[in-house]
């Protein structure tokens, strides 16, 4: 029986001494390049259960078979062995859920990056439910915002319609008197003419020039002759042998040489023509020559609006073109945008942009990046397109901009990813510091010591791809931007500049 025991034993220790011979004629063949030999040696330690050996042999199949291969990598990893782990959890990148079981034992294993990338699934979906609360929440107060400035103004509406009538009253019954007043003026001689008449002191538009009598306004020729008699409460020059005129109800229109409307009085703030346009706003007030409140829009010589009163200042035409300035509300976000217009109201060129909401969040600092710009509001950061929409919802805890198609975001775990131009996370946020990309390339920080302070402290910075693919594992210390394939990076205390293939060219 005793022999029989030791026999049994040696026999064992036969057998492993013959699976480490094994693998060690596996990795001296791979060593050496003799790649049919390593592939012998490496399946037969493979087939023996030695898990190194397992993942040596996927390896050396994978060219040729690689699902045979995967099959490999995939028993090796479920034997523990990290490298095969990191193998498996780089083929199933698009499936997570398949990825997370090679994820738990290469964290368990202590392995950062894996351990990472799990608080990074748990933190999105955790940070998905909280922006959807905050989303709904955030909907809600705009509708309920919205339905009172709704109710106030239609009470303002009113109110100010009821004064509207009442003034009206009061300076049309004013207009007549004055008008009659005017008709009976004892200073205008027999001949219809200015008394004391020297042109000199009148200045001249277009064979006419203004006059003021009793407080009203009228026009004269450069003989004196009274053309239309003073009965205005303001008149500009002629242009185009057109005047603005305003009436003592206070509105505004347009008359011909003969003192005729072709344009009835209706306007609040009303400017000379200019190329068969002129400038008209209803809502505005006059203080000092100057027109404040109120919409603008455009006119032609019919009194047809042919570009729409909506606009918070404008410019006279010149050259067919005018500059205009008008504002967006979206919710509680008011965008402001200046743009040049031609004759049909048709936007030739948008000159800048300014945003701002009525808690002070603003978008105008920012310029537009591949058509959309950032905006923050409640805190939230999210991106505006070039009509002043919400092309993605404030969500972030803070934004960079847009270049190739994708910009870098923080949630509010802290944590950097990439989304694209619809929101969506094309690379999820597991990074302390990132850079943006820069020819398909971007610099990414991994923070491994969280004794030390600060993001971008205590870690390695690697370079990834689109996809999230290392394409250099987090190992400098510096890693900059990629520009005519050439970045500045520093690794080890040296200090240069690499190439693509991350080698060193200075």
């Amino acid at each position: 029986m005793k022999k029989f025991s030791f026999l049994f034993l040696s026999l064992s220790t036969i057998s492993v001494q013959a699976y480490a011979n094994d693998l060690e004629k596996c990795e001296k063949a791979i060593k050496g390049g003799q790649t049919q030999l390593a592939k012998l040696f490496c399946e037969i330690s493979a087939k023996q259960g030695e898990k190194i050996a397992q993942f040596h042999y996927a390896t050396l199949l994978e060219k040729d078979s690689p699902k045979e291969a995967l099959v490999w990598f995939e028993r090796s990893a479920k034997a523990a062995y990290l490298p095969a782990l990191s193998k498996m959890i780089e083929h199933y990148r698009d499936k997570p859920e398949k990825a997370e079981i090679f994820q738990r034992t290469a964290c368990k294993l202590g392995e950062i990056t894996a351990c990472n990338q799990l608080q990074a699934v748990e933190n999105a979906q955790k940070n998905a439910k909280e922006q959807e609360a905050q989303k709904a929440a955030l909907q809600a107060e705009q509708e309920k915002l919205k339905a009172e400035l709704a109710a106030e103004q239609e009470k303002f509406k009113k109110e100010l319609e009821q004064e509207r009538a009442k003034l009206k009253a009061e300076q049309t019954k004013l207009a007549e008197a004055k008008r009659k007043q005017a008709l009976d003026n004892p200073s205008l001689s027999e001949s219809n003419k200015l008394a004391n008449f020297d042109p000199k002191n009148y200045r001249f538009d277009e064979g006419l020039a203004r006059f003021k009598h009793n407080e009203l306004y009228g026009y004269v020729n450069d003989k004196g002759e009274i053309i239309i008699p003073a009965r205005f409460s303001n008149a500009g020059a002629f242009s185009e042998n057109i005047a603005a005129v305003r009436e003592p109800n206070q509105k505004w229109g347009y008359i011909n040489k003969q003192g005729q409307y072709i344009v009835r009085p209706k306007y609040d703030c009303a400017w000379r023509f200019t190329e068969g346009r002129a400038a008209v706003n209803l809502g505005g007030y006059y203080t000092i020559n100057k027109c404040d409140g109120g919409l603008w829009g455009f006119i032609d010589k019919n009194g047809k609006e042919v570009i729409s009163l909506v606009f918070k200042s404008v410019d006279l035409f010149k050259d067919g073109k005018a500059k205009v300035q008008y504002i967006q509300q979206e919710g509680n976000i008011s965008t402001e945008y200046n743009v040049i217009l031609d004759k049909q109201g048709n936007i030739i060129e948008r000159l800048e942009m300014n945003s701002q909401d009525n808690q002070g969040n603003k978008a105008s600092a920012y310029q537009y990046y591949e058509g959309l710009v950032k905006f923050q509001i409640n805190g939230n950061w999210g991106y505006i397109n070039e009509k002043g929409d919400i092309a993605i919802e404030p969500r972030f805890k803070y934004t960079a901009n847009f270049y190739e198609g994708l910009a870098a975001v923080q949630d509010w775990s802290g944590k950097w990813g990439y989304i694209n131009k619809f929101g969506n996370y094309v690379i999820h946020p597991i990074y302390s510091c990132v850079g943006r990309f820069s020819e398909g390339i971007a610099g990414v920080y991994v923070k491994t010591d969280y004794s030390i302070q600060g993001d971008c402290s205590g870690g390695k910075w690697g370079y990834i791809d689109k996809t999230g693919r290392y394409l250099l594992d987090p190992v400098l210390d510096n890693a900059g931007r990629f520009i005519n394939g050439k970045a500045n990076a520093e690794y080890q205390g040296r200090k240069g500049i690499i190439n693509k293939r991350f080698e060193w060219v200075k």
